[in-house]
């Protein structure tokens, strides 16, 4: 039985189109009433195998669009690329589609489709999605990629090479998502064996996907697991429990009024992790800055964070604590374990290895500022929300730190 994802249909826009085109969808785009042979191409089932027909597949691949031989024969993957995908799949049943389901040609010849269809068609991508309830999802090249979560993370989604070779637990659609090379590219760089030995690689562990066991998490399931103090007194009691029993490990990440700390910068508020199911987030009061810098300095307390220098130099600057017992830092060992660029950030991180994506669009534009050095917004928004942002980063950060110690040390 197929996961079941739980975006709805309301969910569904994409990052960089109008709402009002996406609203309008096939009528704002106008390609189905072009001069080609299959608009609007249904998803294609390749199931006969062995001579024996297989009524489903649990596994999808979205590609750009349709190209001449595809639209003239009315399913996806008929061209060379196409053969190039087929050969890497081998004797296994799936589901294709693309990202915009009409072909894009001008004068009669292939074209990339714009931005406006991208997103005008998104919404059949995630009906078609929502139907077949597919156990993994394959988006092949940056159309595909973009299509798919383009709407789910709070950054830019850069290009393919960013993403390729991932198996990431895409909570909202409740499938593996496994980005690859788009065939085409595979094609063209078919005098590099190394591309097309990556292609091949990242379709098998696709596959492998497909028995794997999908670690099923909401973002709400994860915010029921912070624990938020709204008056300092209130975390005196837990702060000093977690310095009487000394955790062996501690994630810890704070909310500032500024990017860069100066002495009239002030830490608003702070959460801390002991353990990969909870944390607790209280704001900065005078009441707990002491017990705050006790635990800090107290080097029998492993202390773990996203990027040491920021809880480092912010301990120093706004409490005059010397943080002792660092043991890991989550950005780094991203690092360690994968050199691409655009790749160490938390929330690409939390992504990746989690499946949650955009958690912070609440909060974020209360923390921007022209100057690093200036006052950010963060004091007008509720206190609420920015402690219950920091505890699941806190959290997150965590079961991050624990993931990357079983590989790296």
């Amino acid at each position: 039985m197929s996961q079941q994802g739980f975006f709805t249909s309301d969910e569904d826009f994409s990052a960089d189109t109008p709402r009002d085109s996406l609203r309008n969808g096939c009528a704002a785009c106008g390609l189905h009433r072009t001069k080609i042979h299959t608009p609007k191409m249904i998803p294609y089932l390749n199931n006969r195998l062995n001579d024996e027909e297989n009524e489903n597949a649990d596994i999808l691949f979205i590609g750009e669009a349709p190209g001449k031989n595809d639209d003239t024969q009315g399913f996806q993957f008929v061209d060379k690329s196409g053969r190039v995908l087929r050969a890497a799949i081998g004797n296994k049943a799936f589901f294709a589609t693309n990202a915009v389901q009409c072909r894009p040609a001008t004068k009669g010849k292939n074209r990339p489709p714009t931005e406006k269809e991208i997103g005008c068609c998104h919404r059949r991508v995630m009906v078609d999605i929502k139907r077949l309830q597919p156990k993994v999802i394959v988006p092949l090249g940056n159309v595909a990629l973009k299509s798919l979560i383009g709407d789910r993370l709070s950054g830019p989604v850069y290009g393919i090479n960013r993403w390729r070779g991932l198996q990431i637990p895409d909570q909202h659609y409740g499938a593996w998502i496994c980005p690859t090379f788009h065939p085409s590219y595979v094609m063209r760089e078919e005098r590099n064996p190394v591309v097309s030995k990556i292609f091949k690689e990242d379709i098998d562990a696709a596959f492998d996907c497909v028995v794997k066991m999908f670690p099923r998490e909401s973002l709400e399931e994860v915010k029921q697991q912070v624990t938020i103090y709204p008056d300092g007194k209130d975390a005196v009691n837990q702060l000093k429990d977690f310095l009487c029993h000394k955790p062996l490990l501690m994630a810890f990440d704070y909310e500032c009024d500024r990017l860069l700390p100066q002495r009239d910068g002030e830490i608003v508020c702070m959460a801390i992790s002991i353990g990969p199911d909870s944390a607790h987030a209280f704001p900065m009061t005078d009441e707990v800055k002491p017990i705050v810098k006790q635990i800090l300095e107290n080097e029998h307390i492993g202390k773990v964070a996203q990027g040491i220098g920021f809880e480092d130099t912010w301990s120093r600057v706004a409490l005059g604590a010397e943080v002792r017992g660092w043991k890991h830092c989550t950005m780094h060992a991203a690092h360690v374990e994968d050199n691409r660029s655009k790749y160490t950030g938390l929330k690409f991180q939390v992504y990746i290895n989690f499946g949650i994506g955009d958690y912070d669009s609440s909060v974020a534009p209360f923390l921007k500022a022209k100057d690093p050095t200036r006052k950010n917004h963060i004091l007008d928004a509720r206190l609420e929300d920015v402690m219950m942002y920091c505890g699941v980063d806190a959290l997150y950060t965590y079961r991050l730190a624990v993931k990357q110690m079983e590989v790296v040390g």
